[in-house]
């Protein structure tokens, strides 16, 4: 994701996923870049808390090409709090590439022990065989945490995998070997959430208009016990009238709810190629028409609610 430089230029503070040299850290960087102040969350939930407190935006995992979804940031999503919150206004994708980072002066023969997270220390499993086969792992809280550690006497004949941006972050750290990852289609996307004062973060010349919105079936009708079916909600779906490129499910927000009113989180894309107008009139066209579905979906007897609308 590229915005407008104006968005960069201004003096703003973005929550993420912490600690600093995360792979959440470096999405909120590339789309932030150097001049914006980073505040590390402990987890998904208080980027949200942050963004409708004190940070102008935030950066959430949405979703990993291995992994799936990311759970915590749909059940947030869940109870979205629209009025303190703007919610998603952009995205960014980050290819996982790892690297072998060390203190500066260790060579690789020198290594006795590998430190990261579990997950990315299960991601470079061939490399160690070929190159590192006696070396100890020692699993960390996180990938950041592992490249941290190499400052402490006790690890000074360690290496940490973790992303490059940590060799940025700790002083007397270096990359030993990049890309040491058993494959390369490993991606994490991330939203871009905002803050109520937060400024549109605008795409020079996008490809895609997007929105995210969440379908629930309305309310059974007063003393009718009967639950809802899950194939309800196609009409709705019909309703929209929008090309949708995703559909996500999540239970209702409470056990309180009828049973089966699942949350339908909905992804909406119209292609942003238009030799005849510019971009202005273009995002403007694109909120009228999510307005235009809104306003179906209410009249198919649906729940709906906008949670973001961006562009890339």
């Amino acid at each position: 994701m590229t915005t407008d430089t104006t968005a960069k230029a201004r003096s703003v503070s973005v929550a993420f996923l912490g600690p600093p040299g995360t792979y959440s850290h470096q999405a909120a960087h590339e789309v932030f870049g150097g001049t914006a102040a980073y505040l590390a969350q402990e987890k998904v939930v208080d980027v949200f808390s942050a963004v409708s407190v004190d940070a102008t935006y935030g950066v959430i995992p949405q979703e990993n090409s291995i992994f799936g979804h990311v759970v915590e940031t749909y059940n947030r999503l869940r109870h979205a709090d629209i009025g303190s919150t703007k919610l998603v206004c952009g995205e960014v994708t980050v290819s996982v590439q790892h690297c072998l980072l060390v203190r500066k002066g260790v060579e690789l023969h020198q290594i006795k022990k590998i430190l990261s997270h579990e997950q990315a220390l299960g991601q470079c499993r061939g490399f160690k065989a070929r190159h590192l086969p006696s070396a100890v792992e020692i699993k960390m809280s996180s990938t950041a945490a592992a490249a941290e550690a190499l400052l402490l006497s006790e690890y000074a004949d360690a290496a940490a995998i973790c992303s490059k941006l940590c060799a940025s972050l700790f002083e007397g750290v270096v990359v030993l070997r990049e890309g040491i990852q058993d494959t390369n289609d490993n991606y994490t996307r991330f939203f871009v959430i905002g803050g109520s004062d937060a400024a549109d973060l605008r795409v020079p010349s996008p490809s895609h208009f997007k929105a995210l919105v969440c379908l629930q079936t309305g309310p059974s009708p007063s003393g009718t016990s009967e639950a809802p079916s899950r194939s309800d909600i196609l009409p709705l779906l019909s309703a929209l009238q929008l090309p949708t490129i995703r559909i996500d499910r999540r239970p209702p927000r409470s056990n309180a709810e009828t049973p089966g009113r699942d949350m339908y989180f909905v992804e909406l894309q119209e292609d942003g190629h238009s030799a005849d107008k510019d971009d202005v009139l273009k995002e403007r066209e694109w909120s009228a028409k999510v307005d235009a579905a809104l306003k179906r979906v209410q009249a198919a007897g649906g729940e709906v609610t906008l949670l973001g609308t961006w562009s890339l």
